[in-house]
């Protein structure tokens, strides 16, 4: 099997569907004949994937226009969707699939009827009309979760009618969470972007935990946050002697490593495609406190502790640090923790992936919606040339 994945990545910047589309290039080089990824640039933690199993079989273009001039064909072309308004990615990913006769496959985070009905801050129409264009033209849709694929089936409607909806479940950097070391101390670890577009990660839960629990311990908030949300945040935990530090741009074993350092995750968010963080606290042995989401029930079942909005802080509190609580839920987290490590996803992966080259490939991707992507990502090509020349003559 050949694949060719086309990604958006950015070399300075880190996000979980960004993560993902790495990974599963990772998985991909370990049992297929060739994987190409076509990206803009090389990720920032392309350094740190240098461990993985077939990382020197993974063949890397970079190209300011997504150019792929193939060799040889190709039979499964994974495009990497973003918020984007330059829609080159969609344009390239159906171009080659066309050209080699492979089957397309849009990998999925998460439904935009499903985010903008969960979230407050929504997705406009302009930031994920080439989405749906894409996906009229794919042959399956890819999500991470069950759920999720639930909620692709009711969202991706246009278009070609045979197109399968899959899903596979993701796997956490395990390797660099083998090379991380650290004991407990009386540490709470959070991991999430804590800013004004992203309240739905959990802001305002986070300031109700902020209590007399946790008198006497530090709260490390790992991820992006805006100094007004930190300082509302300290202001709050002061009142119980709460330390609070913030870190963000952490390599991936720094971050295991401030993990296995934790007595305990606060993860609340109100809204999640899937949640790394509580995979990797949980692979890491370290439990988790959560909100009661669908995606959550799916893939961790038993082994976090759940809070409702009508539950005491206090009381969930109690209970995630009562040493035969804990030792209760060991083995659930462990189950959870072996399901999100690599080994297992490759295996996850593959199976999926054959039964996405099994389908036979649409044919006649074109149409308006079609030539939409091209024209906007010939134009959005053109004007990051034209002012990348623009600055090299200055």
């Amino acid at each position: 099997m050949k694949v060719v994945l086309f990604a958006e990545f950015k070399a300075g910047a880190y996000s979980g569907g960004r993560a993902h589309a790495w990974l599963m290039a990772e998985g991909l080089a370990t049992f297929c004949e060739s994987v190409v990824v076509v990206t803009r640039e090389v990720p920032a933690f392309w350094d740190e994937c240098c461990e993985f199993p077939a990382h020197n079989r993974i063949a890397v273009i970079c190209d300011a226009a997504l150019r792929y001039h193939p060799n040889h064909d190709a039979d499964v072309v994974v495009c990497v969707p973003s918020l984007s308004s330059d829609w080159t990615v969609y344009a390239r990913a159906i171009d080659a699939a066309d050209q080699m006769g492979a089957r397309l496959v849009l990998l999925d985070f998460e439904a935009p009827s499903w985010f903008n009905a969960r979230n407050v801050a929504k997705r406009k129409p302009h930031q994920v009309l080439s989405w749906k264009l894409i996906g009229a033209r794919c042959d399956a849709i890819l999500s991470s979760t069950g759920y999720g694929a639930e909620q692709a089936r009711a969202y991706y409607t246009w278009g070609n009618p045979a197109k399968a909806f899959l899903h596979c479940a993701p796997s956490i950097n395990s390797l660099a969470a083998d090379r991380a070391t650290g004991e407990p101390r009386r540490r709470v670890i959070c991991i999430a972007r804590m800013t004004e577009t992203t309240r739905h990660k959990g802001v305002e839960q986070l300031k109700r935990f902020l209590c007399d629990r946790l008198t006497g311990y530090e709260l490390l908030i790992i991820g992006r946050t805006e100094p007004a949300i930190l300082e509302e945040l300290r202001a709050v935990a002061a009142h119980h002697a709460i330390t609070i530090v913030n870190h963000h741009g952490l390599s991936e074993v720094d971050k295991y490593r401030a993990i296995r350092e934790s007595a305990l995750m606060l993860f609340l968010s109100d809204f999640e495609g899937y949640g790394y963080p509580p995979l990797e606290a949980a692979y890491c042995g370290v439990p988790s406190i959560l909100r009661p989401l669908a995606v959550f029930r799916e893939v961790q079942r038993d082994a976090p502790f759940y809070w409702a909005e009508d539950q005491s802080p206090e009381a969930v509190l109690d209970q995630a640090f009562d040493q035969t609580e804990r030792a209760a839920r060991a083995a659930a987290l462990a189950h959870v923790g072996e399901c999100a490590a690599f080994p297992a996803y490759v295996k996850r992966l593959r199976k999926v992936m054959d039964v996405i080259i099994e389908k036979p490939a649409m044919s006649g991707r074109g149409g308006a919606g079609a030539l939409l992507l091209r024209f906007v990502g010939l134009a959005a090509t053109l004007a990051r040339t034209s002012r990348a020349r623009r600055w090299g003559m200055k």
